[in-house]
């Protein structure tokens, strides 16, 4: 005590001398023997001098530290003995503070000295109240308030001293001309110390109100204040992203501490959080940035599978779906706001995707694999090679259906409910939204959510590559459910909704053609006809042509995958044309007879090879069991001539018809099992195909075009697509090159162009010309004669752009001005005029079209040909 004491007396001189020493020795001791302790010299602040000697600077002992006037501090040179003079310094304060004597100004004055110490800094603070509502030291409260909070250390996460001094000043009751105060000063706290902790403490203080219980029925009745001091504090922490994160934190205990108190029916509930929520968000204002906030909700509600239960997993997607609902905000946006809005949702339906893959999924893993398993066993028979089979044909697909309906599995269906309506896959009107949605205080949705719903299911259901690849990697999903998920996925992407498909890359949908895989499980006792080596790569033919539709559409989204597609998979290439042609027929109506033929063969072929595949797994062939023989009967005697038999005839004769009705029913017993292998065999045969991307064509099955393909056609409108990409061209490539391709493509080709007329300038010369000869001939219809004139600029353009085109053209004229059917001479005749004009010299100027030096003698040896007529 002594020791503190000199610290603090003022200094005649830097070096007391040795003398100076001993009487301070002296006076320590005589201080020591005296009867007046440290309590007592802290009792008063009028305590008086004694007669023993006092130092200068008011008094002995620790009654330096709290009754001196001076500002000097310890000194850094005596750290080493620094955690033994905090404790003490503590504890004297702290047996000041226990004294029930009235507190004086003195101390106050005293106290910012030590605030470096930290639990000085939390005694201190606990006594805040008491002071700032005291009229007569209110001013020097607010003042060691003040230096109390920059005394605070900036750490992350923040020491337990001051997380108290926080807590005191959070719990401060005071008058209402201080309110401001307090909250100034808390935005200060979050100001120094930048930590997410602290502000979530403070979050929660202000979301409580004045519960301590953290009831949320309290919480909604907080007052303005605690609203403005979150205001305050939200802004003071100058990170939205942090302050974010900081505010889902406090939402998210607040939540989980009020759901498990609960008595199980947590449904009922929900309305009070996102009425919570709803008014924090309206006191923040522009302030508050929902996709953070949703994004950090999303993180902070991640986690392993195991470690949570199934209701918490569910409880948390319904926050994460109500949550993001908030962020929809006003309805009239300009174009540059809606782009932003929609990056923003791309954004955050990743991170709600990839929680769905990571904590949603694994819940229902295993009882989904259980229940296909046993589905597919149902298609396998003990006679067979393999353990387990592809299963039956599934051909219902979310992209022109409910996915509902697309499963039988209960525990299916209940996972791409939830699913669907997080990723707003389903609208409003929609039986799942409903059962999803709608039990919030047990009343339907209202119109504000109705109108939320739409929105984001038409302006926030983009898909990029991203998502796709993620669903193809994830672990906790089985083959079918991948497809599913992604057909769900781009369901929001039809005509009748607003979503896009902003990006895709070839290799995703090769890596989805990978989930289609089937791969046979070979009994021990196997047949080992086919060589391991050899045994070809097999899919199930349903996923693969489901697979197969999805493909079509990214196609006809993103050109860059079409493209990529059209060159590397014959079988897009050929569903690319029907869908272009709008001619649903295999082989497609491009095909010449030679190339129908051809790949009727290959498609036959290949059928045939997949059914010698099928009859090995599932049916190979068994020996025939020798019939068994009656009782007593031998291999060269009937029952009705055996030696050594004592029996009647009559008992003879009953034998025999007993004998010949038991090889009747075994005979009918085999040929129903042949029948039921036969039919199975067929059905498998349906569903197990070869896996070869570059095998040529396959004629799609009948099932699949009736069901999926027409339907998922209409929905996304792929035709349009097709014809109106330049870039590549579908609708050249379709057409395909030569007078003989335009002729086959001539039937369909007529509506596309009367529907579509800018198409007119990326037709070829051939073609051009072509149409327009049917235009003025007597097979020409009412809409090539509309669309002749244009026809006939373009064909002009054509005629002069270039020699290798105009040459091609004027050949096509003259050959049919030569013909020997008299219509095609005149509708030639009549198109030659319209180009070069309707004078007598027409000829002449058909000659010296493009000024080429070889149209002479390809006019010469045509029109030769034509006088002839």
């Amino acid at each position: 005590e002594a020791h503190y004491a000199s610290l603090f007396q003022p200094s005649g001189s830097k070096h007391p001398s040795a003398v100076s020493k001993r009487k301070e020795s002296k006076d320590d001791e005589s201080s020591d023997a005296s009867s007046s302790g440290d309590e007592e010299v802290l009792e008063s602040d009028n305590v008086q001098s004694s007669s023993n000697g006092q130092h200068k600077g008011g008094g002995t002992g620790l009654e330096a530290l709290f009754d001196m006037k001076t500002s000097r501090r310890v000194r850094s040179r005596y750290t080493p003995g620094r955690i033994i003079h905090d404790d003490t310094i503590a504890d004297a304060l702290q047996s000041r503070l226990d004294l029930k004597s009235k507190q004086n100004y003195r101390l106050l004055e005293t106290l910012p000295l030590f605030l470096s110490i930290r639990r000085v800094r939390s005694l201190s603070s606990s006594y805040l109240e008491r002071w700032l509502n005291s009229p007569a030291l209110a001013g020097l409260g607010r003042t060691l308030l003040a230096k109390l909070i920059g005394a605070m250390e900036c750490a992350d996460p923040p020491i337990e001293e001051d997380v108290s001094v926080l807590q005191n000043v959070l719990a401060l009751r005071l008058k209402a001309n201080q309110l401001s105060m307090q909250i100034d000063q808390t935005s200060s706290i979050v100001r120094k110390m930048r930590s997410q902790a602290v502000a979530e403490m403070i979050f929660t203080h202000c979301l409580r109100g004045e519960c301590s219980a953290g009831s949320v029925s309290n919480a909604l009745k907080s007052s303005d204040d605690h609203l403005r001091m979150l205001r305050s504090a939200y802004a003071a922490l100058g990170d939205s992203r942090l302050a974010a994160k900081a505010l889902a934190l406090s939402i998210n205990g607040i939540a989980s501490n009020f759901f498990e108190s609960s008595d199980g029916d947590v449904h009922s509930h929900f309305g009070d959080i996102i009425r919570l929520v709803s008014v924090v968000v309206k006191s923040l204002g522009k302030l508050f940035n929902g996709f953070y906030f949703v994004e950090s909700f999303i993180h902070i509600s991640s986690g392993p599978a195991t470690a949570k239960k199934k209701a918490s997993i569910k409880t948390s997607a319904r926050l994460i779906f109500e949550f993001t609902l908030l962020l929809v905000g006003d309805s009239d946006k300009s174009e540059e706001e809606l782009a932003h809005f929609r990056q923003d949702m791309l954004r955050l339906r990743k991170q709600i995707l990839i929680w769905c893959l990571e904590s949603l999924c694994p819940a229902y893993f295993s009882k989904i694999s259980r229940e296909e398993q046993v589905s597919r066993q149902g298609a396998c028979y003990k006679r067979g090679n393999v353990t387990e089979g592809p299963g039956a044909p599934d051909w219902q697909s979310a992209l022109v259906e409910s996915s509902d309906q697309h499963t039988d599995s209960p525990s299916t269906q209940k996972l791409f409910t939830i699913m669907r309506c997080m990723l707003f896959a389903a609208t409003s009107s929609s039986p799942q939204m409903s059962t999803f949605a709608a039990k919030v205080n047990e009343e339907d949705i209202d119109d504000y959510r109705c109108k939320a719903i739409d929105c984001l299911c038409r302006d926030g259901v983009d898909v990029d590559d991203e998502m796709l690849f993620v669903v193809t990697k994830a672990s906790s999903l089985t083959p079918s459910s991948k497809i599913a998920i992604i057909e769900n996925l781009l369901v929001s992407c039809g005509t009748r909704r607003g979503g896009r498909i902003v990006s895709c890359r070839p290799g995703t949908v090769k890596e989805l053609f990978l989930a289609t895989e089937y791969r046979p499980v070979f009994k021990r006792d196997a047949d080992s006809t086919y060589d391991s080596r050899e045994f070809p790569k097999l899919a199930i033919a349903s996923l693969w042509w489901r697979v197969t539709a999805i493909a079509l559409v990214l196609s006809g989204s993103v050109p860059e995958v079409g493209k990529d597609l059209w060159n590397s998979q014959p079988n897009i290439r050929s569903l690319i044309k029907m869908t272009t042609s709008q001619k649903y027929r295999f082989p497609t109506a491009d095909c010449t007879k030679k190339e129908r033929e051809s790949a009727k063969h290959e498609d036959q072929r290949l059928k045939e090879e997949e059914r010698e595949i099928v009859r090995f797994l599932f049916a190979p062939p068994q020996q025939k069991k020798k019939a068994s023989k009656p009782e007593g009967s031998t291999a060269l005697q009937s029952p009705l001539h055996r030696r050594g038999l004592r029996s009647s005839a009559r008992q003879r004769a009953k034998k025999e018809r007993i004998y010949a009705m038991e090889q009747l029913r075994k005979e009918e017993e085999e040929r129903q099992e042949r029948l039921a292998i036969a039919k199975s065999l067929k059905s498998l045969s349906r569903n197990v195909q070869i896996y070869d991307l570059s095998q040529p064509a396959r004629k799609p099955p009948k099932t699949f075009v009736e069901e999926l393909l027409l339907p998922a056609v209409v929905a996304f409108g792929l035709p349009l697509q097709f014809q109106q990409c330049s870039e590549p061209d579908f609708l050249m490539k379709t057409i395909g090159e030569g007078r003989g391709a335009v002729e086959r493509s001539y039937d369909w080709l007529i509506p596309v162009i009367s529907s579509h007329p800018e198409i007119i300038d990326r037709l070829g010369s051939l073609t051009t010309c072509f149409l327009v000869l049917r235009a003025y001939g007597d097979e020409g219809s009412s809409d090539l004669l509309r669309l002749a004139s244009p026809l006939l600029e373009n064909l002009k353009t054509q005629l002069t752009c270039g020699h290798e085109q105009s040459l091609q053209t004027l050949e096509l004229l003259l050959v049919d001005l030569s013909g020997e059917q008299r219509s095609r001479r005149i509708c030639s005749h009549r198109v030659l005029q319209e180009i070069v004009g309707s004078a007598d010299d027409w000829l002449d100027k058909v000659v010296a079209l493009n000024g080429s030096p070889e149209i002479l003698p390809l006019v010469v040896h045509y029109v030769r040909h034509a006088l002839a007529f």
